[in-house]
C-alpha cells in the first residue's frame, strides 16, 4: 500500500467522517463528496480496513441521513455520491476478499 492510499485511509476517511456530523449542511454535503472521490483513488485495501464500508461509513451515513428532512443540500450529495459510495463499497469487499489469505484444503478460513 502506498503513502497516497495509507494517508487516504488513515487520515482522509476519518475526518470526512467526523465532517459528516458537522452542524452546518454545506460541509456534511462536501464531505460526503470528498469521501467519495477519495476512496476511488485506493487500489490496494489491508486486511485491518475489510469493514470500512459496513463498520464505519454505512453507520456514519445512515445517521447523517436520518436528520436531513429540512437539508435539501445534503440530500443532493448523497443522491449524487450515492453511486459512488456504492461501486466503492463493493470494490473495497471485492480486495477485502482477494486480501483474506486462501484457506489450505480440508481447512475452513477463521471468522473475524
Amino acid at each position: 500500500m502506498g503513502l497516497w492510499e495509507e494517508t487516504i485511509l488513515e487520515q482522509i476517511v476519518p475526518y470526512s467522517h467526523v465532517l459528516m456530523t458537522d452542524p452546518v449542511a454545506k460541509v456534511r454535503a462536501k464531505a460526503l463528496h470528498v469521501l467519495g472521490c477519495a476512496l476511488t483513488a485506493v487500489t490496494q485495501l489491508p486486511i485491518s480496513h475489510a469493514g470500512l464500508f459496513v463498520e464505519y461509513i454505512f453507520p456514519q451515513l445512515t445517521s447523517m441521513m436520518s436528520g436531513m428532512d429540512n437539508e435539501p443540500m445534503v440530500l443532493l450529495s448523497v443522491a449524487q455520491n450515492l453511486g459512488v459510495l456504492a461501486t466503492q463499497s463493493l470494490r473495497f469487499a471485492e480486495l477485502a476478499v482477494a486480501a483474506r489469505p486462501t484457506a489450505q484444503a480440508g481447512n475452513t478460513p477463521k471468522a473475524e
